[in-house]
């Protein structure tokens, strides 16, 4: 399983530093520094090598390296490519990247629609507070109930196309085979009076889904359709640099052909306007 959010840009030439970024942002690894040491050794040992907390410890410092099968097992479990972890080739890395994603893309267009009709066993009913998220929705508005139930038939669509996910810090992890990706949902809005406009905030920490303040893998945004059938599009992680403000505010303008929205992103006080394909590298729309 590879992630890569937070690891582009430039890339350390020591080895212990690649070691660092790659612990600080893979979602595979504890959210605390503390006790990293011993985590990587049990987790190591898991992979049939041994390192003792010691050994890991001067990994982190620069004063060793690991080699061969324990470089191989380390960078497996902290989710990034030998080859990248090794020796800091983001070319490397990069491949890498691209092959797990069009994995994992492919296999949600290929089942994911097929599979609408059998979602009912797996959704929230947003008119029973006991099948609410958290006693806060019970409260809440109607709008924010059936924004959480969007995002579990999200779960549902891929549940039932094959793929295993759990949720890793507040965001949904996404397998398929050894390969993995981390998306994070964002939920649209359409908007009354301006033109087929929609527009979409992140969600919000007391319904259940955590702001997202940091960067990710997959950008899923959520589009209901009479909070029954939502499209869905995707677009790869290089967005997260621009979207991973707390209340960041996204606007989708319809154009005429649906499956190239025009996408404006509020940064600072100026309106963005972002080519999808330029900018984001990839906007597809799943079912829907």
């Amino acid at each position: 399983m590879f992630f890569f959010h937070g690891l582009d840009g430039d890339t350390p030439n020591e080895f212990h530093e690649r070691l660092t970024r790659a612990y600080e942002t893979s979602s595979l690894t504890p959210d605390k520094q503390h006790g990293r040491f011993v985590w990587i050794s049990q987790k190591l040992r898991g992979e049939g090598i041994t390192a003792s907390p010691e050994s890991v410890r001067k990994w982190f410092a620069g004063l060793t390296r690991p080699r061969g099968d324990t470089m191989a097992a380390l960078a497996k479990v902290i989710g990034v490519s030998e080859q990248w972890l090794e020796h800091g080739d983001a070319e490397g890395a990069a491949s890498v990247q691209d092959a797990s994603f069009d994995d994992v893309y492919e296999h949600m267009k290929e089942h994911a629609p097929q599979n609408i009709v059998q979602l009912d066993d797996f959704l929230i009913d947003f008119e029973n507070p006991s099948d609410l998220l958290s006693d806060d929705l019970v409260e809440r508005s109607r709008e924010t109930r059936e924004n959480a139930l969007a995002a579990y038939m999200v779960s549902a669509r891929l549940l039932f196309a094959g793929i295993e996910h759990r949720h890793a810090k507040s965001r949904i992890l996404f397998e398929s085979g050894n390969k993995a990706r981390e998306i994070a949902v964002v939920l649209m809005h359409k908007v009354a009076n301006r033109g087929g406009a929609w527009v979409a905030r992140l969600p919000e920490a007391r319904s259940g889904f955590e702001p997202y303040t940091s960067s990710f893998d997959l950008l899923m945004f959520i589009l209901p359709q009479g909070g029954n059938e939502p499209a869905i599009f995707v677009v790869r992680g290089s967005a997260a640099a621009k979207l991973g403000q707390p209340n960041q505010v996204v606007t989708i303008l319809e154009s005429g052909n649906s499956d190239e929205p025009q996408i404006t992103l509020s940064v600072g006080d100026k309106q963005v306007p972002v080519d999808p394909i330029k900018d984001l590298s990839l906007l597809t729309r799943i079912g829907g």
